[in-house]
């Protein structure tokens, strides 16, 4: 670090709506026909918005249309055309308020943006000096876009990123650098939503170093840390994880899924990249990872009008977009939905251990499950069905919109926290086998699996045995 720049001035590309008439109708959530305390944020990079009536400008109208967000974030607006385009962009999409972030003191000419139906107040970009309180400090690659959405049920505020990208050790130094700078973009005590590219993915195996003690080879000159990152690199260190500063700043990451399983957010690379985190108390009544060749299944958030064609999403972007429905104000709990009002895939097996290594089998074996739905599920009465018929009754649990229940064949488990137990009746053959989730008669899914190695579980729609994630994220597959 030999060196710094001086910070420039901070301007907003747009932040005014434009005069009533000027553009098509605004939506807003009333309208879209969602529970008025409910408000869609979507996370999208969008590779360049485009110029306006080009293919991949008019495929991303598409898909809003589709998904109708009441905010959306987006990444990777190229340059100073391109947010020009971005404001086009906002109108033809119907969001009367929109901000688009500068390149000032940033490193490159892409910019973030946050478009919404609802006002926004205090929108603006922020740059490492203004989030570290060192108006030295420049360790941030593209300014960060806040706002404070006004609601009708109450405020809500969003925090857009765009992490580094890159594989070496100076580009996994940047993204732990900008990973504390998030969690500074978030006030204190307000309900916050915090999207964008993580350019990680949280599935990957742990970088190394583990903890960084000094600023590694390959980072730029110009870089300049602020002193509070100074401090704890030359102290305890910081440790080589981008989303270490949000975990222990207490954020819940969305577990968004596409509704075939995966969660992959670039589809060329089949990695998850693209992330949203909410602060604690803020209620996500539904999410997914939209991909237009799932349209046809189950799950997932609602959507709107015809279906868009397969090649919508690849005609817009390298990325899928990532959409929640977040609780803004306070609402009551909500009823939870039991087994016998599902179809086939409301539920699904997302991960199982056949062949526990830390234990014996009829107190290790598990079962996880993943709830596709936007309501909370009752499992009582959930019946698992092996390839010999062999059935076991789950006894309770509730798993939420979204989530995962970990289900267990002993009383007496040994590993996990059991949200629910099937009973001793089904045994997981460690030679393979095929399981079913059933309610009533009706199939809500079947996998089947091979011969299982010892202490690793299987993922059904990867395909592969990984090291055993109960109730988390799955692991890559194992080599």
């Amino acid at each position: 670090m030999r060196g710094w720049t001086a910070l420039g001035a901070l301007w907003i590309v747009g932040c005014a709506p434009f005069e009533a008439g000027s553009g098509p109708e605004v939506r807003t959530s009333l309208t879209s026909d969602r529970d008025a305390d409910v408000v869609r944020v979507m996370t999208w990079n969008i590779e360049t918005v485009g110029e306006p009536g080009s293919a991949e400008y008019d495929a991303a109208l598409a898909m809003v249309d589709r998904l109708r967000p009441d905010v959306l974030a987006l990444n990777e607006v190229a340059d100073a055309v391109d947010a020009d385009h971005a404001e086009w962009f906002a109108v033809d999409a119907g969001f009367e308020h929109y901000v688009v972030a500068d390149g000032e003191d940033a490193f490159g000419a892409d910019r973030n943006a946050l478009l919404s139906v609802y006002p926004l107040e205090a929108a603006g970009g922020r740059t490492a000096a203004e989030l570290s309180g060192d108006d030295r400090a420049r360790d941030i690659t593209r300014q960060v876009v806040h706002a404070t959405v006004i609601t009708p049920r109450g405020e809500l505020d969003v925090v857009s990123m765009h992490w580094k990208s890159g594989w070496e050790d100076s580009d996994e130094f940047r993204r732990v650098l900008e990973g504390h700078r998030a969690v500074q973009s978030i006030a204190p005590g307000r309900a916050t939503v915090l999207v964008g590219d993580w350019n990680d993915d949280l599935g990957d195996a742990s970088d190394w170093p583990a903890t960084f003690h000094s600023v590694p080879a390959g980072v730029p000159g110009s870089v300049w840390l602020g002193s509070d990152l100074w401090t704890a690199l030359n102290g305890p260190g910081l440790p080589n994880d981008p989303f270490a500063p949000l975990l222990a700043a207490d954020l819940q990451l969305i577990g968004a899924r596409q509704r075939s399983g995966t969660d992959a957010t670039r589809p060329v690379s089949g990695r998850r990249l693209d992330y949203l985190a909410t602060t604690p108390g803020v209620e996500v009544r539904a999410s997914e990872v939209f991909d237009c060749r799932d349209q046809s299944r189950t799950g997932g958030v609602e959507t709107y009008g015809a279906p868009v064609s397969n090649d919508t999403c690849i005609d817009a972007s390298d990325h899928l977009p990532v959409v929640a429905d977040l609780v803004v104000g306070e609402s009551g709990p909500v009823d939870p939905v039991g087994v016998g009002a599902l179809g086939p895939g409301a539920l699904v097996v997302s991960e199982l251990l056949a062949n526990p290594d830390a234990c014996p089998d009829d107190t290790g074996e598990w079962v996880e499950v993943r709830n596709t739905t936007s309501d909370p599920v009752d499992l009582t009465g959930l019946r698992l069905v092996d390839a010999s018929g062999n059935e076991g009754s789950v006894s309770g649990g509730i798993v939420p919109p979204g989530g995962l229940a970990v289900l267990v064949r002993g009383t007496e488990p040994c590993g996990p926290t059991a949200t629910g137990l099937y009973g001793a009746q089904v045994s997981l053959n460690n030679g393979g086998d095929s399981l079913a989730l059933m309610a009533g008669s009706v199939v809500l899914d079947s996998v089947a699996y091979p011969s299982a190695p010892a202490g690793l579980a299987w993922v059904p729609e990867a395909g592969c045995a990984t090291q055993p994630t109960p109730d988390a994220p799955n692991a890559a597959c194992a080599d």
